[in-house]
């Protein structure tokens, strides 16, 4: 289905987004770093609700893309539309 080029690509595309989010946090947290313990700790609890919305909405784009795949497998055009 798909060629080895194509996976590696879509795998080093990943890795980089995942790479961006972890290290969106950890810059927050150096910055963060000089103005004491309190501001770490708020930094961080705010790093992981950002980190569980770029999950839910990762889930939700995967699932809205599952669905669409689903009505192009089929070639169901009318449902393609309005989804």
């Amino acid at each position: 289905m798909f060629s080895n080029k194509e996976l590696r690509s879509i795998i080093v595309t990943l890795f980089f987004e995942q790479l961006l989010v972890m290290l969106v946090g950890i810059v927050d947290t150096f910055v963060v770093s000089s103005c004491g313990e309190a501001a770490v700790s708020g930094v961080s609890l705010v790093n992981q609700f950002n980190t569980i919305f770029i999950y839910l909405f990762t889930a939700l784009a995967s699932g809205g893309a599952i669905v669409v795949g689903q009505y192009i497998g089929n070639k169901d055009k009318k449902r393609i539309i309005l989804s």
